[in-house]
């Protein structure tokens, strides 16, 4: 395998590791927080892939299309990850192999394979078989994957689902000798997901793989307003053990209340004092996606100065306490965490 884990500390005060993961002689520490396209070394490179059917089909006609196009949004220095969302149900049209010509483009272009994201699944929206269908799709993708492999698999765990299935999905993957994940939150907070995740911890745990091994968070709703703010939700998923943070790349999440107050704002500046967010107006669409490319950097830098914190410390608690942005997530953790053990 090109991949080679392993856990240098833990955080004493939250579920944080500091992880190093070696791909391909490409290396970083986590936490991490990805950067889209612009990553550099010891940095994960994030591209987002919306594919379907018709795209597989036509990239075997046209040398111009986006899927004989992923090495464009590659980054040498910097370890790929492709995350896919795929948009059908099934693989086989007019006796093309989709499955196949989809993951060898996929494989081609990423240092980590990911199981994809089965949109065409959920849109059966068929709970029954929610579970066989999810489980049979990431089979047949792991099977194809593991015909010519030497890279890293992580699986891809939905957990804005029912916790029986998310269950039986994570002994699928450990039965598959998978022990990575990709936690999809389906636009929900962390918070409201931190017991799931902790599940998905215990029985890593149980396994004996939980040292070598990674959570990846994607699609989190990246804030919400409490009081005068807007916490970086997103940014905070570390406190409840991801590993890599990613970036909201399914679309999803209102921005209005109930009552039709706004609920967080459309265009984000990542403020690293106080680990918040603060509304931009009136940006181009250069400025925003300038924006967006910044708004990773720091959230990037901080993370690095959170492993550096653990190192030194056993704990990032002293250096982020006081920041307006992580104050909810601190009281949460002092009043749901038993072993938290430490006065403040």
């Amino acid at each position: 395998m090109n991949c080679r884990i392993k856990q240098i500390d833990k955080d004493e005060r939250f579920e944080t590791r500091v992880m190093e993961m070696s791909v391909s002689g490409k290396k970083i520490i986590t936490p991490s927080k990805t950067i889209d396209k612009v990553g550099i070394a010891g940095e994960v490179n994030e591209i987002s892939l919306k594919v379907g059917k018709k795209d597989v089909i036509l990239a075997c006609s046209d040398t111009e299309s986006k899927l004989n196009k992923l090495f464009s949004m590659r980054n040498n220095e910097a370890i790929n990850v492709i995350i896919p969302e795929y948009q059908d149900f099934g693989f086989s049209v007019d006796g093309r192999d989709v499955l196949s010509k989809m993951e060898s483009r996929i494989h081609m272009n990423t240092d980590i394979v990911v199981v994809p994201r089965w949109k065409g699944v959920f849109d059966l929206k068929n709970e029954g078989l929610l579970q066989d269908n999810l489980i049979l799709h990431s089979k047949l993708f792991i099977e194809e994957s593991r015909k010519l492999n030497g890279k890293l698999i992580m699986g891809n765990i939905p957990i804005n689902i029912p916790e029986l299935i998310i269950d039986n999905v994570v002994r699928f993957y450990l039965d598959e000798g998978i022990t990575s994940f990709v936690l999809d939150y389906g636009t929900c907070l962390p918070r409201g997901k931190e017991h799931v995740v902790r599940s998905i911890q215990k029985t890593l745990i149980d396994s004996g793989d939980y040292e070598s091994s990674l959570l990846y968070s994607t699609n989190v709703r990246r804030t919400h307003k409490t009081g005068s703010i807007y916490p970086a939700d997103d940014l905070l998923t570390f406190c409840h053990g991801l590993d890599i943070i990613g970036n909201l790349h399914i679309g999803g999440g209102g921005t209005k209340s109930k009552d039709g107050t706004k609920t967080e704002p459309m265009i984000k500046e990542f403020v690293p004092s106080q680990y918040t967010y603060i509304e931009r107006d009136g940006l181009t669409s250069g400025e925003k996606s300038t924006l967006k490319v910044c708004n990773c950097r720091l959230q990037n830098e901080e993370t690095k100065k959170i492993s550096d914190e653990i190192i030194e410390n056993r704990s990032s608690y002293n250096y982020i306490k006081n920041k307006n942005g992580a104050k909810e997530y601190i009281e949460t953790t002092k009043q749901t965490k038993l072993d938290f053990g430490f006065s403040v």
